[in-house]
């Protein structure tokens, strides 16, 4: 009873079960157990052990006829599920993997990285020190040239300024020689 209902099981028909015999002196085929014709022990042993064989043997074929059901079951399995194939998926994510491996050997290798956060503070701080003395050096040169440029143009101005006294100081000399020829020609006329 119990093989058929397991076949039937994996053969895809499913049917109630029968009710179990509750009496021990049967097999599962209906057939009653064999008795042992005299009390004797070794008859007993020996009808116990056949009926052993019998049942290793039924569940030696019950094994196989699930086994084969279970086989069954991973084939048609294996044929509804096909797998996927990733192989484009990650043929393309090995790829960028690639891409990206590039661009962090390239950032791995810039100059930026070689050195921590003090060692840009104090280069920092010295590029801004030189930049600052630069300027005050180009400052002080500007301040010397500018200097330098109003001194010669105070002394330009102060030439003009001299030549044009000496101008006023010539024509009015000429202004009083001709008034005074002038004068002296009437005189000694």
């Amino acid at each position: 009873m119990v093989r058929r209902t397991i076949r039937d099981i994996v053969a895809g028909k499913v049917t109630s079960e029968e009710p179990e015999s509750d009496d021990p002196g049967r097999w599962d085929d209906d057939e009653p157990l064999p008795e042992p014709e005299s009390g004797d022990p070794a008859e007993a042993f020996d009808a116990l052990r056949r009926r052993i064989e019998v049942q290793g043997a039924q569940l030696a074929a019950e094994m196989a006829i699930i086994r084969q059901g279970v086989e069954r079951a991973f084939e048609e399995f294996d044929r509804m599920a096909a797998p996927e194939d990733y192989k484009p998926q990650l043929a393309q994510i090995v790829k960028q993997l690639g891409v990206v491996a590039r661009h962090l050997e390239a950032v791995e290798k810039l100059p930026v990285l070689r050195h921590g956060p003090d060692y840009y503070a104090r280069e920092m701080a010295l590029a801004g020190n030189s930049l600052v003395r630069e300027a005050a050096q180009k400052i002080e040169g500007y301040s010397t040239d500018l200097r330098q440029t109003t001194r010669t143009l105070s002394d330009l101005i102060e030439g003009a300024r001299e030549r044009a006294r000496q101008n006023l100081a010539l024509a009015v000399a000429a202004i009083a020689g001709v008034f005074l020829g002038v004068f002296l020609t009437l005189v000694l006329l």
